[in-house]
């Protein structure tokens, strides 16, 4: 069974890529969802009260995404604290999930900061999904609900696609012009080779 990373700038695509691999067939880790999972346990919360007070709760006591998100971008080291806090337990539960799967030929392991982490030194291979920066601006302004401002500060935070493509082994282009499909069905297709080679 191969790990493979799936990675690529908020706003590239990489959901899309990953919910075309899961209709294959295909088991997806999503990073972002165990980190989500992890905010509404009561350590964490308190943790991140502690460190940053309660103005970053909700009324409900958990975690405000938004607010703490426009928090930690603008002070690198609350960012570089929280994902000490929750990177490794990501980790943790990619490995208890991890073995839910050892019989499929492979699995992905989809996160914004593959590489940022370090986490793709478990992976077998990495995709990575980029778009051009204007596009992913737009996109993520119309699903956060976010300004121009804080979505700039975010991807400043983040590897940029050169340094990914430098590192991954595949690129799909998800520039909404490109087909993605047939991508993602070549590039399925290899790995269902490489696992079998073992």
């Amino acid at each position: 069974m191969k790990i493979i990373g799936l990675t690529g700038g908020m706003g590239a695509g990489k959901g899309v890529v990953a919910r075309i691999f899961s209709s294959l067939g295909v088991p997806v880790f999503y990073a972002d969802k165990a980190s989500a999972h992890l905010l509404e346990e009561p350590a964490i919360v308190k943790a991140i009260a502690d460190k940053f007070g309660n103005e970053v709760l909700t009324a409900g006591g958990l975690p405000d995404k938004k607010k703490l998100a426009s928090v930690v971008f603008a002070d690198p080291a609350g960012l570089e604290w929280l994902n000490g806090l929750l990177h490794p337990l990501v980790r943790d539960a990619f490995d208890v999930w991890l073995d839910r799967w050892r019989q499929q030929p492979f699995v992905l392991r989809e996160a914004a900061i593959l590489f940022e982490t370090g986490s793709d030194a478990t992976c077998d291979r990495v995709i990575t999904v980029r778009a051009p920066e204007a596009l992913r601006i737009r996109r993520c302004m119309k699903r956060d609900g976010a300004t121009r401002a804080q979505v700039e500060a975010r991807l400043a935070r983040q590897w940029n696609d050169a340094q990914r493509a430098e590192r991954a082994d595949y690129e799909i282009l998800n520039d909404d012009q490109a087909p993605v499909l047939p991508e993602v069905l070549r590039i399925h297709a290899e790995l269902l080779r490489l696992s079998a080679q073992g």
